[in-house]
């Protein structure tokens, strides 16, 4: 249904931009690529994301498209797990892992699945997301994406038995942290203000920011999981 709102094209000068033959680069300053920071699977997740969202893309977005699929694939080792950060120096930096690299290339290859302007794109990001989605995380926050490249999987393939088992899965993992990160919290803020009441000036530490962080990612995604959950576990 339309809004009525007539709405800009997205620009994507930047991304072009900082997308160069491998892959995303990581950082930038201010609109110029920062190539010592090398890219990462995240980043590539995020791209590919982006891109199969938009409906009618021009040529060179759809060879964006390719190149982030291209990246995650590299990216992905035999058991399903990514590894996140590549050098510029073409070595990777880290080990694959079922984190958030993980969970956000799960988002980006099932938005492929469902969106992408090419068949060849949809097969390839289908295999890589069933090689992926036999895994789990123990981060909820990883799982949040993954559950959510579930959902974008199972609106074109509804019977696909990784995404159900997935989807299951982080059904079943979100709610209990939101209500475990939110006794959490609430113990972190009881803290700060009794120090506070005391005069003691204490900034929040890291794992109360961290506790914070995972409460905010898993309650924005915990009604829409149930919503799905409801719709695709029937």
């Amino acid at each position: 249904m339309s809004s009525g709102v007539n709405w800009p094209d997205p620009p994507f000068r930047h991304l072009i931009r900082i997308t160069d033959q491998i892959g995303l680069i990581e950082f930038t300053e201010g609109t110029v690529p920062s190539r010592q920071h090398g890219y990462c699977a995240e980043h590539a997740a995020y791209g590919l994301t982006v891109v199969c969202r938009e409906p009618s893309p021009r040529d060179e977005l759809v060879t964006l498209t390719r190149r982030y699929l291209y990246f995650l694939a590299q990216a992905q080792a035999p058991d399903g797990s990514f590894r996140n950060r590549l050098g510029y120096d073409r070595r990777w930096k880290d080990g694959p892992r079922t984190g958030d690299s993980w969970g956000r290339a799960l988002q980006g290859l099932g938005t492929a699945v469902a969106r992408a302007p090419l068949a060849a794109v949809q097969g390839e990001s289908l295999a890589r997301f069933g090689s992926a989605a036999r895994l789990q995380s123990e981060w909820p926050h990883a799982m949040a994406f993954a559950a959510l490249g579930a959902a974008e999987v199972l609106s074109v393939l509804p019977g696909h038995p990784a995404s159900r088992g997935l989807l299951a899965a982080a059904v079943g993992i979100i709610p209990a942290a939101v209500r475990t990160n939110s006794r959490s919290f609430k113990c972190a803020r009881n803290r700060r203000r009794a120090l506070l009441t005391a005069g003691c000036e204490s900034p929040i530490d890291s794992a109360a920011r961290e506790t914070l962080r995972c409460r905010l990612t898993a309650s924005n995604t915990n009604n829409k999981l149930r919503s799905i959950g409801r719709l695709f576990m029937m």
